[in-house]
């Protein structure tokens, strides 16, 4: 009996086990650094750079990027610590809610300020006609990719309907 209840139980385990959803894991570094690189070629082209300004914009870029990069980590830290606390069911006084708005709210207000100063910066660089196009490159760029994965997706979902509707011979000639 004992042998039976411990196999039922260790059935049991491996198929809750196995019946999970594995984590979605991040993007592979190859992956980002072929978005990156992507980027930054759509980006010379659609500022129509030229090799001068190119040697100056990138490394200005890189490093308004990383101040970006810590801006956002830090407001998603501040973020998901509240979070954790607050499905944890604890109590979240107004003092601590407030401050945590204050904080996230400064943080946005400070990456408003990055921005400014470098596209500042660029003044002397870019002339305004390219400086306008990188105002709005990062968006249409996000914008285009979430398209195309759409796009992607849509013509992905057409191609299962039709293989069941109108399956061919597997011979072709």
């Amino acid at each position: 009996m004992n042998k039976i209840l411990s196999l039922i139980i260790f059935a049991g385990l491996t198929v809750a086990v196995v019946a999970q959803e594995a984590p979605v894991p991040p993007a592979p570094p190859e992956k980002t650094r072929q978005m990156e690189m992507m980027a930054i070629w759509r980006l010379t082209e659609k500022l129509k750079l030229t090799t001068e300004q190119a040697e100056t914009f990138f490394p200005m870029m890189r490093e308004h990027k990383d101040q970006i990069r810590l801006i956002d980590k830090e407001r998603r830290e501040l973020a998901y610590n509240m979070l954790e606390k607050a499905e944890r069911g604890e109590n979240i006084p107004d003092k601590e809610f407030r401050k945590l708005v204050d904080e996230i709210t400064g943080l946005g207000k400070r990456k408003i300020d990055i921005r400014v100063d470098y596209l500042n910066q660029l003044e002397g660089l870019l002339t305004n006609t390219q400086r306008v196009k990188l105002l709005v490159f990062e968006d249409q760029f996000r914008n285009e990719l979430k398209k195309n994965v759409f796009d992607r997706r849509a013509k992905a979902e057409s191609n299962k309907r039709m293989m069941g509707k109108y399956k061919r011979d597997a011979k072709r000639y």
